[in-house]
């Protein structure tokens, strides 16, 4: 096939190939910039952020304030922005040449931990948003990492760490007090990634190959052992709900389910009921001067130029109501 859209900084080409030998393709050239769009728990337009851009994440603060976003540049080197929401002005905070990603905020709002290759290997480090200050560093060792999220005490950080199978990541706890020393939480010859703490920090929802296919597990914090699995049809991307009272994911189809959680202590859990179907969906809370009705997940959408959801896009986070709820 001849004109398949690529993107040649972050080696992605638009197209998928099926069992019977069918290839499926995009064409088109140029860079492949993509918008974030708002939209709601049902899957409606609610309106755009920012200017169009090669967008990998985006993150809102848990305060509702600023949205942390992952930007490639036409060298395909990633750095940090972050949206003031109430002005719609975008900030550079990563100022190192070399690529900085995946940024993970600090339950006050007040920091950003991410990726970095700022010295040759991917370490973690943290970046207060409050001065001038470098960059601190968290972790530095020789396997890939990738931040997750904090827990709401701010005492701790999921990540992920490339297994020593070389099949995927697992599951590691780094404590961000004291002496700082990394403790797996999940390490297995599968590909664990996605975690993510409860809003009351006692429990990790992840996402596991372990069976086949990315399905969504969810296990007790900081011991292990009431482990749970939520999806039945194929999982993509996980995330909590403010509240607890929800754990929501994506199915690779774009379809958004939500598992009730009766009873957050125990975690007794509901069926997964489809509360949207949207391709590539991720989140962010919601501006002032956007409608919107209680209950509704407002969620940001990365779609390229022509209208297609971005094959980076990832859930980030959504808003219920007047809440800002967990969304990866």
């Amino acid at each position: 096939a001849d004109d398949i859209r690529v993107h040649t900084a972050a080696g992605l080409a638009v197209f998928s190939a099926s069992r019977d030998g069918k290839l499926l393709y995009q064409t088109g050239t140029g860079e492949l910039a993509n918008r974030l769009e708002w939209v709601s728990r049902t899957g409606e337009r609610q309106g755009t952020l920012g200017d169009n851009a090669d967008y990998a994440v985006a993150q809102p603060s848990p305060d509702g304030r600023h949205v942390a976003t992952e930007i490639y540049d036409e060298n395909g080197a990633s750095a940090l922005w972050v949206y003031e929401l109430s002005r719609q002005i975008r900030t550079r905070i990563s100022l190192d040449p070399e690529a900085d990603g995946w940024p993970v905020w600090s339950p006050d709002s007040a920091a950003l931990i991410f990726w970095s290759r700022r010295k040759g290997q991917i370490a973690l480090y943290r970046k207060s948003l409050v001065g001038s200050g470098e960059p601190e560093l968290l972790l530095e060792s020789d396997e890939q990492k990738i931040p997750w999220s904090v827990s709401p005490d701010g005492k701790h950080l999921t990540y992920g760490r490339w297994n020593e199978d070389m099949v995927g990541f697992d599951l590691w706890i780094l404590p961000l007090k004291g002496d700082r020393k990394p403790e797996a939480f999940i390490q297995t010859r599968f590909n664990e990634r996605w975690g993510k703490f409860s809003p009351d920090g006692k429990w990790i929802a992840y996402v596991s190959n372990e069976s086949g296919r990315d399905e969504v597990y969810v296990d007790a914090f900081p011991n292990k052992g009431k482990k749970q699995q939520l999806s039945a049809e194929g999982a993509r991307f996980t995330w909590w709900r403010e509240d607890g009272r929800e754990i929501l994911y994506q199915e690779r189809n774009g379809r958004v389910l939500a598992v009730d959680v009766e009873a957050v202590e125990d975690l007794q859990t509901r069926l997964a009921v489809a509360v949207a179907v949207v391709a590539g969906v991720g989140a962010v809370a919601v501006p002032d001067d956007l409608d919107h009705r209680p209950g509704d997940a407002v969620q940001i959408v990365e779609r390229d130029l022509a209208d297609q959801p971005h094959p980076r896009a990832a859930p980030v986070h959504a808003r219920v109501g007047e809440q800002l709820v967990d969304c990866g």
